[in-house]
């Protein structure tokens, strides 16, 4: 899911995210209304047709959620969360932790 999430806004796009299971989907549908990025969370069992028809047009025609979404892929673009890991994983090897 976070992948999924990842590459969505990396790609600058505005993101529609239902919470379908019990796992870590509510709490990545609730970040991604936090930033503005995507539309309202829909937990699933409310998920409607009619909800999911709005969601999805105000994904696609809403342009500051749209501008949010493109800031925020910027700034994914612009860190390096890999070698940020590695370092970090690194340094807790050293320390024997």
């Amino acid at each position: 899911m976070l992948e999924i999430l990842h590459v969505e806004i990396y790609q600058y796009l505005p993101e529609n995210e239902f919470a379908f299971s019990s796992a870590d989907q509510p709490n990545w549908a609730r970040r991604v209304e936090a930033l503005g990025v995507g539309p309202r969370a829909i937990p699933f069992r409310e998920l409607t047709a009619d909800l999911l028809a709005d969601a999805i047009r105000q994904a696609t025609s809403d342009p500051a959620m749209r501008q949010r979404a493109f800031a925020l892929g910027e700034q994914i673009r612009s860190e390096d969360g890999a070698g940020t890991t590695v370092n970090m994983f690194m340094s807790f090897v050293r320390r024997g932790t």
